[in-house]
């Protein structure tokens, strides 16, 4: 049995360079990839949702804007419909051309209508009274305009239509443009009127085109009317145009370019036609796409750098500690000529070190031996002598309260109460400072040393600084907590700037005052010193609001920054002040507030 054990014991012993190197890669390039791919996923997951959720932001934009859009031709078509001057054009039978100009050349409001709307392009009035030729926005329908499809559908019924209309612009070039028809009854003739209105592309661009993302316009089956310079092409993405509210949002291929892509519906108000918004992003998957090889690469990186340097060090490693192996070998074999050296400058060279080190200890053992004794007992010496320098450095708070209670019996010994009670001011100051360790203090304690602070001052300054504290009635200051330190540096400003040139009657003021209704605290100090202009308080304002080289107004900085930290953004300081009137720093805190360190 010991002999079976002695082998399998052999069998699973590991050579350090092994054991190097499965700990490397369990604990070194196993995580690494393991989060590195799930750094990478994640990233390509939060990229796609942030590409999905712009285009769907934007097309969310575009229908917002086509909305708009149709609405107000639809309400114009309204007043078009209601118009009794243009019914009683439409239903006159004029005598000769040069009458029927006179009446239509006096009709203006399609003009005000163009003017006042940008999204439109023209407004054409096709009208069935022979006596009515072309002039301007009015057309009378002739057998070509029967022979169109949209007029088909205009003429046989009364609802709001929208279509694609195929349109030469000044220069004689053709464009698509999205038209909206709607049939106006001419009761005194027994017949009607077709009112068309052309969407101008020229808004449409100033309104929709985004620079990252394209957006393609289409209605119904027909052509696409804006997006694309191609008159006869329609929408390559398979659409469900039976559905009420088509919708997709996912990837495709666009122009040879994968690309991300949503597809809405919108239909117009009192309409059954479909407006599909097409919004894509070509960009998406190839900016992702670049962005995941970074990502790549710098795993990469992250894994063959490291592998490259264990694998250097370990075999450095490996080769020092075999050296180390075969000396020690040859010294217990009783060889005392071993290298002088190993290379490195490691624990490994301190073990070497150790090694050369017990070969001359074997050699001189009484010599090391007494060599030992004395450095052990001068590193004791050495010991005492720092501990006793440690102990004697020590200040104990008590013994400078009690120094500073001798004092202060001695002056009263000697009559001088002034001494007696600055002294003791002093320490309750001093016992503040030192106690106060914590984050938060009662408003109390606070008050308290405040109105010790500034009898301190009072004591040094005379009448130069005089000084009232006041809390509104029924207002618990014991029960009400803040963060300390938060009133002294506003009172010592006020004695330091505010009363600078204040020679006598010096004033300074703190009111705790409540307000219900916005539910907050106010902490008011007051002085009445020379006060600052409103260039000299707005400049105050910014440097407190935003961090910079400042002097006097860091400790505001400090208390504003500490206020909007713990309480939020809606607390803080206000500054009111005015030449010759003072000025007034109020803190605003939260009336309630629940303290989770209490």
């Amino acid at each position: 049995m010991p002999q079976l054990h002695k082998i399998n014991k052999k069998k699973f012993n590991l050579k350090i360079k092994s054991q190097l190197y499965t700990v490397n890669l369990l604990g070194i390039l196993i995580p690494v990839t393991i989060v590195g791919c799930y750094l990478i996923l994640n990233t390509h997951s939060l990229l796609i949702k942030h590409h999905y959720a712009q285009i769907n932001s934007d097309n969310i934009r575009v229908r917002s804007i086509i909305l708009d859009m149709t609405t107000s031709l639809k309400n114009i078509a309204d007043e078009v419909f209601a118009d009794q001057e243009l019914q009683q054009i439409l239903a006159t039978t004029y005598t000769s051309d040069a009458e029927s100009d006179a009446a239509l050349r006096n009709y203006n409001k399609f003009k005000k209508y163009i003017n006042k709307n940008s999204e439109i392009s023209s407004i054409t009035l096709y009208t069935a009274n022979e006596t009515i030729h072309d002039y301007v926005n009015f057309k009378r329908i002739t057998a070509d305009t029967q022979r169109q499809d949209w007029f088909k559908e205009s003429s046989n019924t009364a609802r709001y239509l929208w279509h694609t209309q195929t349109i030469k612009d000044t220069k004689g070039n053709e464009q698509n443009e999205l038209s909206f028809s709607y049939r106006i009854p001419v009761t005194k003739r027994g017949d009607y009127a077709i009112l068309v209105i052309n969407v101008s592309n020229n808004f449409l661009k100033s309104r929709i085109n985004n620079n990252s993302l394209k957006t393609i316009l289409a209605v119904n089956q027909d052509c696409i009317f804006f997006g694309n310079q191609n008159l006869n092409e329609n929408l390559a993405i398979p659409i469900d145009y039976d559905a009420k509210y088509f919708k997709y949002s996912g990837s495709a291929v666009y122009q040879g370019k994968d690309s991300l892509l949503e597809i809405s519906t919108l239909v117009p108000i009192q309409s059954q036609d479909k407006l599909y918004v097409v919004t894509i992003d070509t960009k998406a998957l190839k900016d992702t796409r670049s962005i995941m090889l970074i990502c790549i690469g710098t795993l990469l990186f992250s894994i063959i750098v490291p592998l490259v340097i264990v694998i250097f060090y370990t075999n450095h490693f490996s080769n020092r500690i075999n050296t180390l192996r075969s000396e020690m070998h040859k010294v217990s074999k009783g060889d005392y000529n071993i290298i002088h050296s190993l290379t490195g400058n490691d624990e490994l060279s301190e073990v070497y070190m150790d090694l050369t080190s017990m070969i001359t200890s074997i050699k001189e053992m009484d010599k090391e031996i007494y060599e030992g004794k004395i450095s052990k007992q001068r590193l004791e010496n050495h010991q005492q002598k720092m501990e006793f320098e440690m102990l004697s450095s020590q200040i104990n708070p008590h013994f400078l309260y009690n120094t500073l209670e001798t004092i202060r019996m001695k002056a009263l010994s000697n009559k001088d109460r002034d001494v007696a009670t600055a002294v003791k001011l002093l320490g309750k100051y001093m016992r503040h400072n030192l106690e106060s360790t914590g984050t938060t203090i009662s408003l109390r304690t606070e008050l308290e040393y405040i109105e010790i602070y500034l009898t301190i001052q009072k004591l040094r300054f005379g009448d130069r600084i005089n000084f009232s504290i006041t809390v509104e009635p029924d207002f618990s200051t014991s029960n009400y907590y803040i963060l300390s330190l938060l009133i002294q540096p506003i009172v010592e400003n006020s004695i330091i700037h505010g009363l600078e040139e204040i020679e006598e009657n010096g004033q300074i003021h703190i009111n705790v005052s409540t307000d219900t209704k916005r539910d907050i605290v106010i902490i008011a100090v007051s002085d009445n010193g020379n006060g600052l202009s409103e260039e000299e308080l707005s400049e105050l304002l910014t440097k407190i609001h935003s961090r910079g080289k400042r002097n006097s107004s860091i400790g505001l900085y400090n208390i504003y920054q500490r206020i909007q930290l713990c309480y939020g953004k809606e607390y803080g300081l206000n500054i009111e002040s005015a030449p010759d009137q003072g000025t007034t720093v109020s803190i605003i805190l939260p009336l309630h507030y629940t303290w989770e360190d209490l």
